[in-house]
């Protein structure tokens, strides 16, 4: 009986542990960006789409138990759209097949006053339906080609971007921004010039800070005159080169480290570090001559200085660079040289 009674907690015990198991299992990621996806309802209320059902029989191609629908295609249109792109108020046409397991999705801008789509260039999400999600692999407006970079290509910065654009002055803005689960993290952005009147080339280059990973995008926009919307995007998927090493050898040491250190720079704080004078006593103080002696510091080159001993007795010559950027970028230091 003993035995029985052993057997039964532990069989009770057991299933309210799995039972605690399941309700703590964390629910499939809703999310955007990289990838741009999302595991919206089948009926999704929207106030760029309106109501939409999604009516498709489960003979389209590759449907399966559970693949998300076209409903949620045309959902993560209009997410990616307005969070990633800066669409405001985008209004989708209906979801069209393209492949077994790809499709695109016709998106306006609302316009803002009449509350109507607005007439003109429209841009084509194009999608493909993955297991449980849809991913946008890119976008397309007939008043922005771009022919560089390629879909996919890799690219380092400054990236160069070339194609033809028909915009308002012929403004073309430019993003390069990371994936990432949530809003894609923005690395870098500029402006090209196209044709005012019709389509013109347009070529540039566009700086960006190292990423954290592998993939991204270039966002390119035209936006209204009158509201600042944007109007039309074509954007293009690439990978990104690796980054080259961090040349900073003391304190700031990672890029990820410098630019954290450049955006609260950015924001006002610690502005002594963009003078290089600076950088260079701090490290002469802490780390070269360390105790109650002050150690001298002098300039002998637009990126080099010497520091001695109060009796002017040579300690080393330090080298300093500006790794993030030129003007207004931070100090840190690349090189010590202790040889007479």
């Amino acid at each position: 009986m003993r035995r029985v009674r052993i057997a039964f907690i532990a069989l009770l015990l057991g299933g309210i542990v799995a039972g605690c198991t399941a309700g703590n299992r964390p629910k499939p990621a809703t999310t955007g960006g990289g990838p741009s996806a999302t595991t919206a309802p089948t009926t999704v209320q929207d106030r760029g789409v309106g109501e939409v059902t999604d009516t498709t029989p489960n003979t389209t191609p590759t449907a399966g138990q559970g693949r998300p629908s076209t409903t949620e295609a045309v959902a993560t249109a209009v997410a990616y759209m307005r969070r990633e792109v800066g669409m405001r108020d985008p209004v989708a046409g209906p979801f069209r097949w393209t492949g077994p397991s790809t499709g695109r999705v016709e998106i306006h801008p609302r316009d803002s006053e009449g509350g109507q789509p607005v007439t003109g260039p429209i841009t084509v999400v194009s999608l493909q339906r993955l297991t449980s999600v849809w991913y946008v692999l890119g976008t397309h407006t007939s008043n922005i080609g771009v022919t560089q970079p390629g879909p996919l290509a890799k690219i380092a910065s400054p990236v160069r971007v070339a194609g033809r654009a028909l915009a308002f002055e012929g403004t073309v803005q430019v993003r390069v921004t990371e994936d990432r689960y949530g809003k894609d993290t923005q690395l870098g952005s500029g402006v090209v010039t196209g044709g005012g009147d019709v389509l013109r080339p347009f070529a540039g280059r566009i700086a960006f800070r190292y990423p954290v990973g592998s993939t991204g995008s270039i966002l390119f926009a035209e936006r209204s005159a009158a509201n600042g919307d944007v109007l039309g995007a074509t954007v293009i998927r690439v990978r990104f080169a690796p980054a080259p090493p961090f040349p900073g050898i003391w304190e700031t040491t990672t890029w990820k480290a410098a630019y954290e250190l450049q955006d609260a720079v950015d924001n006002g704080h610690q502005p002594w570090r963009l003078g290089a004078i600076n950088v260079v006593t701090l490290y002469a103080e802490m780390v070269l001559l360390p105790g109650p002696e002050h150690p001298i510091v002098r300039q002998t080159g637009p990126n080099t200085f010497t520091v001695s001993r109060p009796s002017g007795k040579f300690i080393a010559t330090v080298q300093v660079a500006q790794p993030i950027k030129q003007s207004g970028g931070i100090w840190v230091i690349i090189g010590v040289d202790r040889t007479p």
